[in-house]
């Protein structure tokens, strides 16, 4: 490489304050990237070693022909590493890494999970040992302390998706196309009733036989055969019936039998895993529970009923001798020879008799009951159970629906309590140290959330439909009021919210007008009502949230200066980590009103338990914190990008003049430091 950049460079750094200066693209940033590889920090945001710059590939490869390492105060080494490489993950973190732009990202993304994933970070500090349960971050413990809150949130998800189901089914039962499409067939039904009734044969009268002994032999034959034809078809059609009842009950047993079968292997499998446990407590997992399981009484019932509906298909079973099918074709055979024995009159009469019988069937089956599909008697079972009952059974449905809600929720409101157990260490502390951070007021707040509900919601819910959310700025106001309009902290509030989602749907909000719409017309294609009901009520957009306020904002209302002055308190005061702690440009996102009333302080405070390393474009902020050591980079482009350094303490001459050179004019500041180790008045 022909260019000379780290040529054998050495720098010893004190373990107290170090504020590495200089110009811009003066080799600031190399030397904490550097560092932070060398010392495997999780951190890997850099600001030099990229492959924009010094990992550029063309013309050459400058890091793949730099080495680097760190020597320990115990006199320890990191392994010797080229400038390309990346920090080794199953290596532990040495030292704390802020980059610049990491810092910049959390103050300004409107994304608030990155800032509490550096939260969650510092508060598993101070969690006790036993409070950790053998887990290394905060997001495991807490999965591990609601595991089962989770199963049984999820058990609640499914009896709302199946009450939903119900819900959905009597909402359709009220829109006024269902109510027409039931008047309609009920119309058509009794204008085919009215047909019917219209074309009833014409009576034949009855021919007398009792004159003629052979002719009433006959038709006493005649009227015993079609008796027992009749009884036949009776207990044809039962047999039908007790068939079609049998072979729905078989279906039902075996579903139920895999049913349990699966619930006996999910408790057979939560025996197992807690066992080993229960072991080491001397409890024995099968005295404590115990559940016996009969398959043989389930299959014994099956088998009497496959055979029953085995016997009946034999009965019905044309083909078998010994068969009512067949019973009942032979008697019919017989009744059809004993007609043709009969006189013209008499064959008339039997004529008459059957038409008779066929038009009685078919006024029979267009009236039908109101269990029977499709007939008059069941149309106007329905017509009246929508003016009568829907609207109440449809109440208690929605009423049973939000009681399982409020359950649902209850129990997500109880991982929030797990939260306030897991923070309330480090919500101690802030208690502890509350004269310490009068200037910097603090406060953990939990609470819930509501994620995503909004780009969620129109993913499901077309814009260009009639509804109150019709119209793209329109509907994403009236939804913005409505999340709005949350109370965050009260399960009540947040119930009402979606049953309020749901009514906006089902009436049409705008301009008060309240008109009915049907849900249906307002998704969009792909999507079911179904999936939009369960989407609003299984509540999984409502996420426990514990939440860090400062001067009684949250998060999501500071400014990029508050939320840049609070990463810093974190970090510098809260954060118990004593890992050297290197910070790119702490003061870049600050106003100066921050700088001077919350990052010197704490700054300050942070150096007295562990090395800070912090690289500033403001020599005053080094002064102001009393660095215990300054470095000044520099790199010489004119002589192969040359990486030089000046270092020493404030008090030395030399840093004097550098320091006084880079402020221009700042020297009062300078000079309130130097008074506190000189007394000007001797």
């Amino acid at each position: 490489m022909p260019e000379k950049w780290f040529d054998n460079i050495r720098i010893q750094l004190n373990p107290g304050l170090v504020a590495i200066i200089g110009n811009k693209g003066s080799g600031k940033s190399a030397l904490t990237d550097i560092i932070a590889l060398c010392a495997d920090s999780t951190n890997q945001n850099w600001a030099f070693l990229t492959s924009a710059k010094f990992r550029m590939p063309k013309p050459y490869n400058r890091s793949k022909q730099t080495e680097a390492y760190i020597q320990w105060v115990d006199n320890s080494s990191s392994a010797i590493k080229t400038l390309d490489m990346s920090t080794e993950a199953t290596k532990p973190e040495r030292v704390k890494y802020i980059p610049q732009n990491f810092l910049e990202t959390l103050c300004t993304t409107e994304d608030d999970q990155k800032f509490e994933s550096e939260l969650k970070k510092i508060i598993f500090q101070y969690l006790a040992p036993a409070q950790r349960y053998g887990f290394n971050d905060l997001d495991e413990i807490i999965n591990y302390l609601t595991k089962e809150n989770a199963d049984a949130c999820s058990d609640i998800q499914s009896r709302i998706r199946e009450i939903n189901r119900e819900i959905i089914a009597m909402e359709a039962m009220r829109t006024p196309a269902y109510r027409d499409t039931l008047a309609n067939e009920l119309a058509y039904k009794q204008s085919q009733l009215s047909n019917v009734q219209s074309a009833k044969p014409k009576e034949v009268t009855k021919p007398s036989v009792d004159e003629d002994p052979e002719a009433k032999k006959i038709q006493e034959e005649i009227d015993k055969l079609n008796e027992s034809c009749k009884m036949m078809e009776i207990s044809l059609q039962a047999l039908g019936s007790e068939k079609e009842e049998k072979v729905k009950t078989i279906q039902d047993l075996k579903a139920s039998k895999e049913r349990i079968e699966r619930l006996t292997l999910q408790i057979e499998a939560v025996k197992q895993e807690l066992r080993l446990l229960y072991e080491k407590n001397n409890l024995d997992i099968d005295s404590v529970l115990n559940v016996t399981y009969i398959p043989d009484l389930i299959s014994s019932k099956l088998k009497e009923l496959s055979e029953r509906v085995e016997e009946i298909d034999n009965q019905l079973n044309e083909d078998k001798s010994e068969s009512l099918r067949k019973q009942y074709l032979l008697e019919s055979e017989k009744l059809n020879l004993a007609k043709q024995k009969l006189s013209t009159p008499e064959l008339e009469y039997q004529k008459y008799l059957k038409e008779k019988q066929e038009w009685e069937k078919l006024l029979e089956d267009i009236t039908g009951t109101p269990e029977k599909e499709g007939s008059i008697k069941y149309l106007q079972s329905r017509i009246n159970y929508i003016e009568h009952n829907l609207n109440k059974e449809l109440s208690q449905k929605i009423e049973k629906r939000e009681v399982l809600v409020k359950d649902l929720m209850q129990k997500k409101h109880q991982v929030l309590e797990t939260y306030e157990t897991l923070f309330a260490p480090v919500v101690k502390f802030i208690d502890d140290y509350h004269e310490e951070l009068k200037d910097y007021p603090i406060e953990f707040d939990s609470t819930f959330s509501l994620r995503n509900f909004g780009d969620r919601f129109f993913d499901f819910v077309s814009q260009q439909a009639s509804g109150s959310y019709y119209g793209k700025e329109q509907g994403q106001a009236r939804l913005k009021s409505n999340i709005d309009s949350v109370d965050m902290s009260d399960i009540l509030s947040i119930v009402a919210f979606a049953n309020l989602i749901n009514c906006d749907l089902l009436y049409d909000k705008r301009d008060d007008n309240n008109d009915f719409r049907s849900v249906e017309n307002q998704l969009k294609k792909g999507h079911t009502q179904q999936e939009l009901y369960d989407f609003i009520y299984c509540m999984d957009y409502v996420h426990p949230f514990f939440q860090l306020k400062m001067n009684g904002k949250p998060l999501s209302s500071l400014s990029p200066g508050e939320r840049g002055a609070l990463l810093l308190l974190l970090y510098l005061f809260i954060d118990m980590d004593d890992k050297p702690l290197i910070i790119d440009q702490p003061e870049e996102n600050l106003d100066n009103e921050s700088v001077y009333r919350y990052l010197v302080h704490f700054i300050k405070a942070a150096k007295r338990k562990r090395q800070i390393i912090m690289v500033t474009h403001n020599p005053n902020l080094a002064v102001v914190c009393d660095a215990d050591q300054i470095i000044q980079m520099k790199i010489d482009k004119l002589h192969g990008n040359e990486v030089s350094f000046v270092s020493g303490a404030i008090e030395n001459p030399i840093m004097n003049k550098i320091i006084v050179d880079i402020l221009e004019g700042t020297y009062p500041a300078f000079h309130n430091r130097d008074c506190k180790y000189f007394d000007k008045t001797i």
